[in-house]
């Protein structure tokens, strides 16, 4: 094989190389953009308890729903077109279902009972071991709570979670409840404490009150979506404060 031959043999097989390493860039791009910008969907549904009186607020009481079997909740998500979807359906079944195009699985599996106990109890130099960890811990924790930047770095990320919390409200929300504590003055308490959240969920809400007995009945049902960016760009904006920099250096000691 002359010179010239093998070096466009050469040429070749770079050349497949390069355009395999190109489709695979394309691909794992695409994917990540998938993760960022394609929303995954949720939707919910529930109904606990029944709207009439009861003999107390005891759970086998409250959690009997109106046609006296036990109340539901059911959860849906789905992601890229149904691609991957999920579902959790109480009280018919127990666990959460997950499906990604054709494959199917279910969290949590099923518990093997049969499953052997561990022995307990470690040696009396584990112990020793255990309890000089615990002290530094605790001296480590001491140190945290005393620094006079953890204050700032703490309300960063309660900041940041609060946004995130904000983008994951549900975008569309119907909420039916009607409740009594058996006492006049304990539904009236109950009464002003949720007030309080009827700025956010006032238009959406519509609560009704029985001061004469007991009562719990709730039926909502709502939808909302939720980027991977958001939480991204929350958690690139936490890690990159200078406060919470300090306070993950304070924790790996």
């Amino acid at each position: 094989m002359s010179g010239a031959m093998l070096l466009s043999v050469l040429f070749v097989i770079l050349h497949i190389i390069l355009r395999i390493l190109l489709v695979l860039l394309i691909a794992v791009l695409l994917v990540l953009l998938a993760v960022l910008f394609v929303p995954v969907c949720y939707s919910f549904s529930g109904c606990f308890g029944k709207n009439e009186q009861v003999p107390s607020l005891l759970p086998e009481q409250i959690l009997k729903g109106e046609d006296g079997n036990e109340s539901r909740f059911l959860f849906c998500f789905s992601w890229l077109f149904g691609a991957v979807s999920g579902r959790f359906n109480y009280p018919e079944e127990q666990g959460l279902k997950i499906r990604l195009l054709f494959y199917k699985t279910e969290l949590p599996g099923k518990k093997d009972k049969k499953k052997e106990k561990k022995d307990a109890d470690p040696d009396a130099e584990d112990k020793k071991y255990d309890k000089m960890k615990g002290g530094k811990m605790r001296g480590r924790i001491g140190r945290i709570l005393k620094d006079p930047e953890t204050p700032a770095a703490v309300r960063k990320i309660l900041t940041e979670l609060a946004g995130v919390i904000k983008r994951l409200l549900p975008r569309h929300l119907k909420l039916q409840g009607s409740f009594g504590f058996g006492e006049p003055d304990a539904t009236g308490e109950v009464m002003a404490l949720v007030s309080m959240l009827y700025p956010v969920i006032g238009p959406y809400a519509d609560l009704s009150w029985d001061f004469e007995g007991c009562r719990f009945f709730t039926d909502m049902q709502g939808d909302g979506k939720i980027r991977g960016v958001t939480l991204a760009a929350a958690a690139v904006r936490i890690l990159l404060n200078e406060d919470v920099q300090h306070l993950i250096g304070m924790i790996r000691g």
